[in-house]
């Protein structure tokens, strides 16, 4: 949300970097508090009808969870349009999924970034820098690292959940049967409560869609010959992906936990995007946003992951190819390999499998997406997920 919010005020800017600096260091806290429970309201109330039937949830009372605010100066007021399909803008629409959060925070940004917070706060290790960096410093320790508000929609810890990564991880196990490639800054496993109930074969689902997917890509223009393609498989994935996501946010769960994670991972995101006063004075600026990562890492002790530009990569296009498939959105297969969601598969694919080390397009390595989903099927139930078996991502 801050890196559309960046990019909304762009037009009035000369450079980018000067709209990312503006949304980093130029309000207050209260602002961009304000900011997030009003943007919520707006993002929640953009859900598809078919969304909010196939998950029993009514928008406008989701949406009436916020705090009533008026974000100042009005003109930055949202709806904020989300990036759609090949560099598409679509929107008001409804914030970046969770996925999104997860690869972002896959880099260790968040452990990096606290510590340069903590070295600013209780030594000179780090200099202080700029009044923007300052700024920056503040907003982030207060909007991030401090337990929100009460009565706020970001209010998600509490004396039950007291820990926002147990938080985050929980959800990420939920929804993607996934668990951080990482624990703590001292090698220890992080704790958090692991449900019984989650989406384990998430990952071979999506895998086998971004198999098929590539296949009908190497065919696309194929005029002789056997073409490979199969477009039934494609639309059983897809739909089983939607049954298996959509059983996780029935009555609108893990919604606001999401909206936490995002906002959250949006803010890291937006810091590592440009060259700005804040990275200057982190002796960090660099051709991109693993680069910085790096050398911000560099200053505090602590290496980013090896494949972190990767998980930078697939943050957006993911989120994309997600949400639109909740929203049952995509109009056909085709439109996945030889349409507007082509490009953003093409990089999916590329980076998933240099972050995984696993060899999408190797064509010979082919896994049946019927036997995928039988084997998801038989382990489900009528709940559409099996006993939780938490995998991490990809290990440094």
């Amino acid at each position: 949300m801050f890196v559309q919010l960046a990019t909304a005020i762009t037009p009035l800017f000369t450079k980018p970097e000067d709209a990312a600096e503006l949304v980093l260091s130029g309000f207050n806290g209260t602002q961009l508090a304000d900011f997030l429970e009003q943007y919520w309201g707006v993002a929640v109330s953009s859900m598809r009808p078919a969304y909010e039937a196939d998950t029993n949830v009514v928008a406008t009372d989701l949406a009436a969870m916020a705090r009533f605010n008026r974000f100042e100066p009005a003109v930055l007021l949202p709806p904020l349009p989300l990036p759609g399909p090949g560099g598409t803008v679509v929107g008001p629409e409804l914030f970046h999924h969770l996925a999104y959060a997860y690869v972002v925070e896959n880099t260790k940004a968040v452990e990096i970034f606290r510590r340069v917070l903590i070295e600013m706060a209780t030594g000179e290790r780090l200099s202080l820098g700029s009044p923007a960096t300052q700024r920056w410093a503040q907003l982030t320790e207060e909007l991030f690292f401090t337990h929100p508000r009460g009565y706020c929609i970001r209010g998600v810890t509490s004396d039950l959940r007291p820990r926002h990564d147990a938080v985050r991880r929980n959800a990420y196990q939920r929804l993607l049967g996934l668990d951080l490639n990482h624990g703590q800054e001292d090698g220890s496993p992080v704790p958090y409560p692991r449900a019984e109930i989650a989406n384990r074969d998430f990952v071979p689902l999506f895998e086998a869609l971004l198999r098929e997917v590539w296949l009908g890509v190497k065919n696309r223009a194929n005029l002789v010959g056997e073409d490979a393609t199969d477009d039934n498989a494609i639309d059983t994935l897809l739909r089983r992906l939607r049954e298996l996501l959509l059983a996780r946010r029935l009555g609108g769960a893990l919604t606001r936990e999401e909206y936490d994670a995002v906002g959250m991972m949006s803010w890291i995101h937006l810091t590592l995007m440009f060259n700005t006063a804040i990275t200057a004075d982190l002796r960090a600026d660099a051709a991109g946003p693993a680069d910085r990562l790096r050398l911000i890492g560099q200053k505090v002790g602590i290496a980013p992951h090896s494949r972190s530009d990767a998980f930078l990569q697939l943050a957006q296009p993911m989120s994309i190819l997600l949400r639109a498939i909740e929203f049952n959105a995509i109009p056909s297969a085709a439109s996945l390999y030889n349409g507007p969601y082509t490009a953003d598969m093409l990089t999916l694919i590329t980076q998933w499998s240099i972050a995984t080390g696993q060899n999408l397009k190797d064509t010979t390595v082919r896994v049946s997406a019927t036997e995928v989903v039988a084997r998801s099927a038989a382990t489900t139930g009528s709940n559409g997920s099996g006993p939780s078996r938490v995998s991490a991502f990809m290990t440094n």
